[in-house]
């Protein structure tokens, strides 16, 4: 990034002991700069001689939730890697996009970023609910009221590092937290 800095005698980035954050200029400049390298890369890909030269390789970190990574994220990059044996898949979790990333390529967290990220879009709605096996129900049987849930053994996320409020649905349920297993 210095070099274009340079290039165009103005700052881009502002570096901060935290990360990165982009200047008004840089932000932009961004859409050129990623139509850019999507040129670049096409123009690299159609001048590949062999399908060799089009395969991934190098290093992805990834940084997404627990739950999303293991159900959706690390099938794909399993599948992604087998075609691609070059490819080094990283995976980092996480609940919610910091202020100013943690050096991920992609990062997928759950509520709004703690401040704007260029290139941030929501996926989808999702909606929590309460789960248990059959077992586990015939046992312990069925809470009818939230007051029940205090009988029950919760499994959820550790509170110290719960890092979105729209996940610390316990507390505002039931007044506490009472997780067995985080």
């Amino acid at each position: 990034m210095s070099v274009l800095e340079a290039e165009i005698r103005a700052p881009l980035l502002v570096r901060g002991v935290s990360g990165c954050t982009l200047t008004d200029l840089g932000h932009s400049l961004l859409k050129s700069c990623e139509q850019i390298e999507s040129a670049l890369t096409e123009v690299r890909d159609l001048a590949s001689a062999t399908p060799r030269e089009r395969e991934l390789s190098g290093l992805v970190r990834i940084s997404t939730t627990d739950a999303f990574g293991t159900a959706f994220v690390l099938p794909l990059m399993a599948e992604l890697h087998r075609t691609n044996p070059d490819l080094m898949v990283e995976i980092i979790t996480q609940t919610r996009l910091g202020a100013y990333g943690i050096g991920a390529d992609i990062e997928i967290g759950v509520g709004e970023p703690a401040v704007g990220r260029p290139g941030a879009e929501k996926l989808t709605d999702y909606r929590l609910g309460l789960y248990a096996s059959g077992d586990y129900l015939s046992e312990r049987g069925v809470p009818q009221r939230l007051a029940e849930l205090a009988d029950h053994s919760l499994v959820y996320y550790i509170e110290g590092l719960l890092r979105a409020e729209e996940l610390d649905v316990l507390t505002r349920l039931t007044g506490h937290r009472q997780v067995t297993f985080g």
